[in-house]
């Protein structure tokens, strides 16, 4: 698949993409206490992503089974050593879902930037966008399991574009399910009534549910729409026990990746919705390069084969299938130390036991 230029002609690219946020905004109200998909063109009211009802008793556990679980943030200081910040607004006790410590910890790919991260007997859910259709993109990938959007622990947003920070799709989670959002993003996920709201900048760490999550640089637009809020995007590194997972949400090359340290596993975006990217993003080759500077023991490529515009199936041609297969190949070449495993959309992997280091 030939893989254009990031920064080429985006005449269309831009078209489409404000088209996207503008149905979007008014798709968020039009299904506020509504149904989040179809199943079989029917409306399923307050319905699970694969058309089921949602499982009351996973919302009741979520509400009442408290572990007194505390936030705690911590940043990085000039000799890289970690401080406490005091507490905040965003300190507080958080109930959430219980969890069995012995599950092996495993990671599923959901679709786009979504992947289900189960580590340190926590469930991690990234960027949550789980609708059929939301404003014009159509999900080709089919529905979400609702098993892998339930009992969710705790949500990381990494920028507030409309394709990762979905209102509809945090609705649909347990009601207190915590969420950590880059820093000025809070305001905009009021909407979805969801628990606690931290805002994390780059260089700080949150503890919570038994793992820590240490947000780092990302290189991407910051706004939710042309004209509307602003915040600076984010990736995160996630660290249960000794075992890391670096999620880059959407990102360029940086020269800070290298610096990243030792990863279990990078999650790395190659492609998009559309017939191109532009600058800020990563395509195969960019993303195989970026491997290079991690050098994990084990890449998975994201978001990528789940969405494309209503109408334009048949126009993306393999855009829909190809680019993980051709990072995958442009990865034994940059960086042939590294395990690629391709997975698709709905599709899981066991990560085994943790390194030991």
């Amino acid at each position: 698949m030939k893989t254009p230029a990031p920064g080429g002609d985006l005449d269309v690219l831009v078209c489409v993409d404000y088209a996207l946020k503008t149905f979007l905004s008014l798709s968020n109200a039009i299904y506020r206490n509504k149904s989040l998909v179809r199943s079989n063109g029917a409306r399923v009211a307050e319905g699970g992503p694969d058309g089921q009802k949602w499982p009351r008793a996973a919302q009741g556990a979520a509400d009442t089974h408290a572990r007194g679980l505390i936030f705690k943030r911590r940043q990085h200081d000039h000799r890289g050593r970690v401080r406490r910040i005091p507490p905040g607004l965003c300190d507080s006790h958080l109930p959430i879902a219980a969890t069995n410590p012995d599950t092996r910890d495993r990671i599923t790919y959901v679709g786009h930037a979504t992947v289900l991260l189960e580590v340190g007997g926590a469930r991690i859910l990234t960027d949550p966008m789980l609708r059929t259709r939301a404003g014009i993109l159509r999900r080709h990938s089919g529905p979400v399991a609702a098993a892998h959007c339930t009992d969710i622990d705790l949500v990381l947003i990494s920028h507030l574009h409309r394709d990762h920070l979905d209102l509809a799709s945090l609705r649909a989670l347990p009601r207190a399910t915590p969420v950590i959002v880059p820093r000025g993003a809070a305001a905009t996920t009021t909407g979805a009534g969801l628990g606690e709201v931290a805002e994390i900048t780059v260089g700080e760490t949150i503890s919570a549910c038994g793992v820590e999550v240490t947000s780092v640089p990302a290189v991407h637009d910051g706004r939710r729409d042309p004209w509307g809020a602003r915040a600076n995007p984010v990736g995160f590194v996630v660290s249960a026990g000794r075992r890391r997972i670096y999620f880059a949400g959407d990102t360029d090359l940086f020269e800070g990746m290298a610096s990243i340290g030792a990863l279990d596993l990078a999650l790395l975006p190659v492609w998009g919705w559309g017939h191109r990217l532009g600058a800020g993003h990563l395509d195969p080759e960019r993303a195989a390069r970026a491997l290079k500077m991690l050098r994990p023991r084990l890449a998975v490529p994201i978001h990528w084969g789940t969405y494309h515009p209503a109408g334009m199936r048949r126009t993306l041609g393999d855009r829909l299938t190809e680019p993980p297969l051709e990072f995958a190949r442009l990865a034994a070449r940059y960086a042939p130390g590294v395990r690629v495993e391709v997975l698709d959309p709905g599709a899981g992997l066991a990560l085994g036991p943790e390194p030991s280091r």
